[in-house]
């Protein structure tokens, strides 16, 4: 199944361990800027995966994430040419976010990712930002 989620990719932090009374917490790293970036994001690839999906699935699962990102204006002709994005977010961040939002949705649990790929790109003229997300079992599903 594919399907396109509109919106800025956003990425997922790593997370930190601090000490509160003595024991380990892991505490998610990150702004509130970015935390919110994450929420907005993580509803966006929800709403479209519940579109695009009729139950999640079962067994073990292909993802694909194509990021499409708005190209600044500011972009020279030279930077125009290069359809590639090579600056952060980092892709496996986005990825992080993207398969997170995804489970109970698209799959049960995303422990059920076994094949995963993550593709950053600019955006075509006229072309909107979100990520182009394609769900697929791999082999046969009980």
């Amino acid at each position: 199944m594919r399907w396109f989620a509109p919106g800025v990719p956003a990425p997922k932090g790593s997370a930190r361990a601090i000490a509160i009374g003595g024991k380990p917490r892991l505490i998610a790293s990150g702004s509130n800027a970015n935390r919110d970036a994450q929420r907005s994001w993580a509803a966006s690839v929800g709403w479209s995966a519940r579109a695009a999906m009729a139950r999640p699935l079962n067994g073990p699962v292909a993802v694909r994430c194509e990021f499409v990102f708005t190209r600044p204006k500011s972009h020279t002709r030279a930077e125009r040419a290069v359809p590639s994005k090579t600056t952060k977010p980092d892709g496996d961040k986005l990825l992080r976010c993207t398969l997170d939002a995804l489970t109970g949705i698209a799959y049960v649990d995303d422990a059920q990712v076994a094949d995963m790929r993550a593709v950053k790109r600019w955006a075509a003229e006229g072309e909107q930002g979100g990520a182009w997300i394609t769900v697929e079992p791999i082999g046969a599903e009980p």
